[in-house]
């Protein structure tokens, strides 16, 4: 009964901040009107109120999580699979956080206006995959043969698109593929014990989640992505999509993750800009000994601009296609940076680390510049 009546007064709390407004402005800036503002307030709080866990979350973070929904116009209702709002532990804080679904992800790219069609299929035991020798594209053959207490068994999955302009792509993973990919990047995935924790939805709905890796990645490989789409599939990423609506980050994944950045961090602090650049395979550097004494001053004083202690690691990042400091950088010239590195077609992990660092300086950048100068 006191866990209940603490739930109330949480919830209570979130409603003052939802319906507040400042927070209704906030959605009305997104959204076009107070009215639909209203109503989509009125849909977040509907989902926080049939989940025990996401009422215990922070107003802040709840309000945070909702706006980032409207912002890009995908509902919040699980029901629909375009968007989640899921609650997880930040640090042993309940945290609500914003998650794109593998629909989501389909209607951002249908809204570009350039593509015909997107789809995707589960491949079941029996059929085959046939690629063309000539233009790569992929088609699912035969039928499933092999039915048990679940149902058809599952192989592998495929998604295929075609562009307006009638370019067409395909992107298939074996379901052993497809594990592996969780197991690497998946927070609920206990390596020890070697199984995903029970209220991961890589446990109790693998083949959503499957559905949604395949799409992300065959679209962020061989689609097209305006700038506002491309951002949003940045934070899509697998260290986050597995979350569970109406369950729990477990505190252990997220002491894996925190040790993760800790060795990623010690392994690379000692690495140069141009060190990094090298590793990630961009062409090389610049002589910067070269640099006029004023360019050097302008750099100087565009990273002493931003908060040093807090930002100076970011700021000293260095474009190679722009030759600039990320501390130099506008925000246009920042989501650029974001756009081309998601882009970027990794070849190890460790490439991998390095442009998850430079896209998360990028993004560190934005929040100041947006918070603070804008």
């Amino acid at each position: 009964m006191e866990v209940k009546n603490e739930l109330a007064i949480q919830f209570d709390k979130t409603k003052a901040v939802m319906r507040s407004e400042q927070a209704i402005e906030r959605f009305a800036e997104a959204l076009g009107s107070g009215q639909q503002a209203k109503r989509f307030i009125g849909s977040v709080l509907l989902v926080v109120s049939q989940s025990d866990r996401l009422m215990e979350c922070t107003p802040q973070s709840i309000m945070v999580s909702g706006v980032r929904a409207a912002t890009l116009k995908l509902s919040v209702d699980p029901s629909l699979g375009h968007a989640y709002i899921v609650p997880y532990k930040n640090k042993g804080i309940p945290t609500a956080t914003f998650i794109i679904g593998y629909k989501g992800l389909k209607q951002l790219a249908y809204r570009t206006g350039q593509y015909a069609f997107i789809n995707e299929k589960i491949v079941y035991d029996g059929q085959t995959i046939e690629e063309d020798d000539f233009s790569g594209i992929q088609r699912v053959r035969g039928i499933p043969t092999t039915y048990g207490k679940d149902g058809w068994k599952p192989i592998g999955y495929w998604m295929g698109f075609e562009l307006k302009n009638g370019f067409r792509q395909t992107f298939y993973m074996t379901i052993e593929e497809v594990l592996a990919h969780a197991k690497r990047y998946s927070k609920t995935y206990d390596k020890v014990k070697k199984q995903f924790y029970p209220d991961s939805l890589w446990h109790t709905d693998f083949d959503v989640m499957a559905i949604k890796t395949v799409i992300r990645l065959g679209l962020s490989k061989y689609g097209y992505f305006d700038e506002d789409s491309l951002l949003a599939m940045a934070e899509s990423s697998e260290f986050d999509d597995d979350l569970v609506v109406d369950g729990e980050l477990i505190e252990d994944a997220l002491e894996q993750e925190a040790e993760r950045e800790q060795a990623r961090e010690a392994e690379h602090a000692g690495k140069s800009t141009e060190q990094l650049s090298s590793l990630l395979g961009f062409e090389d550097p610049p002589d910067t000994s070269k640099k006029e004494p004023v360019k050097k001053a302008a750099a100087k004083e565009a990273v002493t601009k931003v908060k040093p202690k807090e930002y100076e690691v970011a700021a000293s990042f260095n474009s190679k296609r722009l030759n600039k400091l990320y501390g130099e950088m506008s925000v246009e010239e920042l989501q650029g940076e974001i756009m081309a590195l998601t882009q970027y077609e990794t070849k190890t992990q460790e490439e991998k680390v390095q442009v998850n660092d430079r896209i998360q300086a990028a993004k560190e950048l934005i929040r100041y510049i947006e918070s603070n100068v804008l």
